[in-house]
């Protein structure tokens, strides 16, 4: 539809896309920016971006608590200075990586994916082995 089409495209002609939270954790349009190029400015206090235990969003993200939504203003207009639109040229470098681990059509998703899964069952292992030792 037009309106879908009309976001995509100022998605990628845009350098920073707002990522508010949504009614979850999680919000789909997070990854959505990311795969557009946009370097997302994450407005949350509870989200948990995918694989959060093994990507550092930070590198390639901002985040803005809640609370700091009034400021929002000022902090855009200081990412909009030649320092601030360093910080997104360098977080975009990052963010160019960061998408092709977190692109669903791609190998490099299923590698991280299965390197969870495996990274989260030797945890999940050696927690039952130290609950044991306890018990015992």
């Amino acid at each position: 539809d037009d309106v879908s089409k009309d976001w995509s495209e100022l998605a990628y002609r845009s350098l920073l896309c707002i990522v508010p939270d949504g009614d979850s954790p999680n919000t789909g349009r997070l990854i959505e920016v990311i795969m557009h190029g946009c370097v997302p400015l994450i407005v949350s206090d509870r989200l948990q971006p995918p694989l959060h235990e093994y990507i550092d969003w930070s590198k390639f993200s901002f985040f803005v608590r809640e609370g700091s939504i009034p400021l929002l203003p000022t902090i855009l207009r200081k990412l909009g200075t030649p320092r601030g639109l360093q910080m997104i040229k360098n977080k975009h470098r990052h963010l160019q990586l960061a998408s092709r681990a977190l692109d669903y059509a791609s190998e490099g998703v299923m590698s991280i994916i299965i390197f969870a899964l495996g990274d989260r069952a030797m945890k999940a292992k050696a927690e039952a082995r130290t609950q044991r030792r306890k018990a015992s």
